[in-house]
């Protein structure tokens, strides 16, 4: 099939994506993903889906924990309230959260929470949370209560309870929890009715595997973590994407505008870096997006212009707008990302432009 894309026309072959087919049965049969459903999309809808059902016998419309990828939908729901004059990336967050204002984060802003860049302390939280079985209430006080292990802005570490600030910021602003506000504005008006912070049909839910807090699952369910709780479908994630891909809208709605989605989605950590066992390298990150380098764990191809998010279930979102690309991988296990890039590089490897 061919697409037009501005002035490029992009031809999809169909023939090459059984590669991509290849590689995911070969994660399926070599028992690093227990089941695993893909779907392919553009601006103009679905172009190819792919069950490999394994020993968890995923159906195209089972339901999976997409862990991480909820930092981006969280971040497109609190551009939302950006674009309409209600917040500002930059103001503190203590302006409007003011027991969040303690410890040195009196200056952190929304930008350094969605950027990994704040400093917030994490690591020393979980293990209290999980033991007291927090819910979203415990895990905010225990953000509010953190301290700083950097001068914010200086440098990233990759941070999810920083995101439970981020989703009561949007619960504070907009005056509806921020569960309610993702499905009145986000998942409402785009179709994904599947996604929620609980199994909404538990039947077509799949078990996660790789979840390593202690009450699994269901720990992390109950704390509604804005940066890693949602629960959803392929096909709400290519409802999700292709609206991003469209500049923000899908089917007459607008989810966001243009400027809004150009921002979250270029890079904006350039020149800072992370530091894991005193060893320095790259962070490229966005708005709640991860963006790709050569040196990333995120997009091994694909245009500068692209980002995504994967999940710790194995799960996997990427957007490519210069190919016109919605690429979806749902799994429940973890293993080490590579099978995920190497599916991502097939369905590449089946575009190109037209002779």
């Amino acid at each position: 099939m061919t697409l037009q894309l501005g002035a490029r026309r992009v031809v999809v072959a169909e023939d090459r994506l059984r590669y991509a087919a290849e590689a995911v049965e070969v994660a399926v049969s070599g028992g690093r993903y227990p089941t695993c459903v893909v779907k392919v999309a553009n601006s103009d809808g679905l172009l190819w889906t792919h069950v490999a059902p394994g020993v968890d016998d995923a159906a195209e419309d089972s339901v999976f924990a997409i862990a991480s990828i909820s930092k981006p939908i969280t971040a497109t729901a609190l551009m939302r309230l950006v674009e309409q004059g209600t917040l500002l990336l930059t103001e503190p967050i203590s302006k409007f959260l003011p027991e969040f204002g303690v410890n040195g984060k009196q200056n952190v802003t929304a930008a350094q929470l969605l950027t990994h860049t704040s400093g917030i302390e994490e690591e020393e939280l979980w293990d209290p949370l999980r033991e007291m079985g927090a819910d979203h209430a415990a895990v905010f006080d225990a953000a509010c209560n953190s301290w700083l292990h950097f001068v914010p802005g200086e440098r990233c570490a990759y941070n999810t309870i920083s995101f439970t600030v981020l989703g009561e910021l949007i619960s504070r602003v907009s005056g509806l929890p921020y569960p309610e506000y993702l499905q009145r504005h986000v998942f409402g008006p785009l179709g994904m009715t599947s996604t929620a912070f609980a199994p909404l049909d538990p039947s077509r839910t799949m078990p996660v595997h790789s979840v390593d807090f202690e009450g699994g699952i269901s720990a992390m369910l109950k704390m509604a973590l804005p940066g890693g709780g949602l629960l959803s479908t392929a096909d709400d994630l290519v409802a999700f994407g292709r609206a991003i891909l469209r500049g923000g809208t899908s089917n007459g709605y607008r989810l966001l505008g243009r400027p809004a989605v150009e921002t979250m989605t270029r890079l904006q950590t350039l020149g800072l870096y992370k530091l894991e066992e005193g060893v320095r390298s790259p962070f490229d990150y966005g708005l709640g997006w991860a963006k790709p380098s050569p040196t990333s764990e995120q997009g091994g191809m694909g245009s500068v212009n692209s980002f995504g998010h994967g999940g710790a279930t194995g799960t996997y979102l990427w957007i490519d707008p210069e190919w016109d690309l919605v690429f979806v991988l749902m799994t429940n296990n973890w293993a080490d990302g590579d099978d995920g890039h190497r599916v991502l590089n097939a369905v590449y490897g089946s575009l190109d432009n037209e002779a």
